[in-house]
């Protein structure tokens, strides 16, 4: 059954990740990591069309996006967006331990929004660019933004210390990266993860140079996989 956009999937199969590696690399730009503000635009596009996306989720269907009730639904709001960053696959690939993780991220098109209820977090919106202007395109996402405001509890905001969403397409994973004048620390928030945590555990902050040198070969075998597939269309 499709539900349009409500159940849109952000997340790429293995038959588009060769052309995800290319592209990437020729539209994203070599940015600081950084706290940013949201585009206007953005923003302006998140309130336009999140009750839209919201109203096109059927009644049988609303434990998926954490609402139990069309109540909690009608008094939903947008919490503040954060940019979706990304590391290019061929950065992953050459990684020899020396680069370090704020020369590797660069960012992407691509805002999330949280949306609450009755003060809890329910799920994500995502803003993106379509034919260069901002649109709310799909929702979803519970479970990681639960696990994104986990990431928000674990240490004291302050106005040294940020917290970079990272997603890392050919591994099909989700992480956390937080930075102050001091330290650099990364954690996956992907429950499925073998290193992330479970439903009720902490996240596990870790050396972020780990953490690349572990997705290199997972992230070898998709793009390889995908150039295999379309080989054989």
């Amino acid at each position: 059954m499709n539900y349009r956009h409500a159940f849109a999937k952000r997340f790429f199969s293995l038959s588009m990740l060769s052309a995800l590696c290319v592209g990437l690399t020729l539209w994203v730009t070599i940015a600081p990591l950084s706290a940013e503000d949201v585009p206007p635009a953005a923003k302006a596009a998140a309130k336009k069309g999140f009750r839209s996306l919201l109203a096109a989720i059927p009644a049988d269907a609303l434990s998926h996006f954490n609402f139990t009730n069309t109540d909690e639904v009608n008094e939903a709001i947008l919490g503040k967006g954060f940019r979706v960053y990304t590391i290019p696959p061929e950065l992953i690939l050459n990684f020899d331990g020396r680069a370090s993780i704020r020369e590797m991220i660069r960012p992407t098109s691509m805002w999330f929004f949280p949306i609450f209820s009755k003060g809890r977090v329910r799920t994500l919106l995502t803003v993106d660019l379509v034919k260069d202007e901002y649109h709310a395109v799909s929702i979803g996402g519970s479970g990681l933004v639960r696990q994104w405001t986990r990431a928000h509890e674990m240490r004291p905001a302050s106005g040294e210390y940020e917290r970079v969403f990272v997603r890392v397409y050919q591994a099909a994973a989700d992480y956390v990266v937080m930075s102050d004048t001091v330290e650099t620390r990364m954690a996956s928030l992907r429950i499925k993860d073998e290193k992330a945590p479970t439903a009720q555990g902490e996240l596990t902050l870790r050396d972020p140079a780990d953490i690349i040198v572990g997705l290199q070969s997972i992230v070898r075998e998709n793009i390889d996989a995908a150039r295999l597939m379309d080989g054989n269309r």
